[in-house]
């Protein structure tokens, strides 16, 4: 098996918290509170999640420091590209004539690309989560 019980527990609830900030709870922010609002619960989410994720693997899972930043990074390349991609499908056929000029897989080529520069600071807060304990904590 390539993932532990426990593993798959974190990295999914990771990849729920995710799912549920872009299609449901950021959507509901930004209606209520503004799209300033929904942005920054979005960009705090994702945050917490990669130092939170991190942390959880090296911490109560056991894995070492940079098993816990490669499948933090693998997790967010979903959520990233993954998420991002039905979310741009889904506004795609919501409003058609916004999007009539953008071919869907140039979109996700920029999907993919905005990943590419987005890594290295998933990997700094991975890192941070791997050592929470030790920067923070007792020493």
């Amino acid at each position: 098996m390539i993932l532990s019980k426990q593993q798959s527990f974190w990295i999914l609830l990771a990849l729920g918290i995710l799912g549920l900030n872009l299609f449901v709870v950021g959507p509901w922010v930004s209606s209520q509170l503004g799209e300033g609002a929904g942005n920054i619960l979005y960009v705090i989410l994702r945050v917490a999640v990669i130092i939170g994720l991190s942390f959880f693997l090296v911490h109560r899972v056991g894995k070492g420091r940079f098993q816990a930043m490669t499948l933090t990074a693998v997790l967010m390349l979903m959520d990233q590209v993954g998420f991002k991609a039905l979310w741009l499908k889904q506004q795609m056929m919501a409003q058609p004539d916004l999007w009539k000029d953008v071919d869907f897989s140039s979109a996700v080529f920029g999907l993919l690309m905005s990943y590419v520069f987005f890594v290295p600071m998933v990997l700094l807060f991975a890192w941070i989560g791997a050592e929470f304990q030790k920067l923070f904590g007792r020493r």
